[in-house]
């Protein structure tokens, strides 16, 4: 990785894995004393970039006011993901969200229209049907505290936080102007706990919160194993739902071969091409049960604040603002 030789050169607080403790059941880590963007953004990839693979048959999605489903999650890099969920090996599928380089797609059994939706990601990024599906499906394994950080990117921070949290908030580019990220890592693991992502108009698009990280020694990586996130959070499209892992196989051949990243074709339910111009989407089966729990949003960092700003309420007891464009 191109960080290696500045960060040694530079004094870097980096702990290196191999030096930190034997013990399997404990985990690494990350900084020594407090560090530097560079430390930062040098952790969270080179965790990220040893994910080539990643899969799991035995998690658990759970939406409130439906009964919990057993769920198979599956990742490639760079954008191929499936989420398959069923509430038995008996009684089929009841949802299937997926990604592969091309295009994306979801589906929903019990949908009030039935239909298998999917666009293509280049057409996606300019269609209006972006304000109802805040990200596309493959995004969602930065949930899962597989993060990229530019290293050319605008980021601030790392600012400390309460509870020993490191807060990096980034711009990031988008066909509709740059959203903002604020990303709040353990001090000691470099691990993420929250995500906060917001438009260019500072609404909040999606809140995870993510605990129970394990570290797989084998593969020098850490992982959280239950995520909570919530799109759309406060808005009447709000989703809200939460995945429960037992363990994942990294870096190992995908079980369902090159299927797993194609989009199903079922019968009784129709493709229709949501980024189509004449498409006009029946917004409650967009839509899943919503959860109770309030998910609030997170803090600016000072940087990015202008002049016509949104006050945004924060899990963390400060409030920050968010530029408003």
């Amino acid at each position: 990785m191109g960080l290696t030789l500045p960060l040694l050169a530079g004094g870097c607080r980096v702990r290196p894995y191999w030096l930190r403790s034997p013990q399997t059941d404990l985990p690494p880590e990350a900084f020594v004393g407090a560090p530097t963007l560079e430390d930062v953004i040098f952790v969270v990839n080179a965790n990220t970039q040893r994910v080539q693979r990643l899969q799991t048959e035995n998690a658990a999605l759970r939406v409130d006011g439906c009964p919990a489903l057993r769920a198979n999650l599956a990742y490639e890099q760079p954008q191929n993901f499936r989420l398959l969920a069923q509430l038995s090996q008996f009684t089929g599928r009841e949802l299937d969200i997926g990604s592969n380089a091309e295009l994306f797609w979801f589906w929903i059994r019990r949908d009030t229209q039935p239909s298998v939706y999917f666009a293509r990601h280049d057409a996606f990024a300019g269609s209006p049907i972006r304000d109802l599906i805040p990200i596309e499906p493959h995004r969602l394994i930065d949930t899962l505290g597989l993060i990229y950080l530019d290293p050319a990117g605008r980021h601030h921070g790392p600012v400390a936080r309460a509870t020993n949290q490191l807060e990096i908030t980034s711009r990031i580019p988008s066909a509709r102007g740059d959203m903002t990220r604020v990303l709040l890592l353990d001090g000691t693991y470099g691990w993420a706990s929250q995500q906060h992502l917001y438009d260019a108009n500072g609404q909040l698009l999606l809140s995870a919160l993510a605990s129970g990280h394990r570290f797989y020694r084998d593969n020098s990586v850490t992982l959280p194993h239950h995520v909570e996130v919530t799109l759309l959070p406060g808005q009447p499209s709000q989703i809200a739902f939460e995945v429960d892992i037992g363990s994942y196989a990294i870096n190992r051949a995908a079980s369902g071969g090159s299927e797993l990243w194609t989009m199903p074709q079922i019968e009784g339910y129709p493709a229709v091409d949501i980024a189509d111009p004449r498409f006009r989407p029946p917004v409650a089966s967009l839509s899943l049960p919503t959860s109770r729990a309030a998910i609030p949003g997170a803090g600016m960092g000072g940087q990015y604040a202008a002049p016509r700003t949104a006050a945004l309420p924060d899990l963390r007891g400060y409030t920050g603002e968010v530029e408003r464009r």
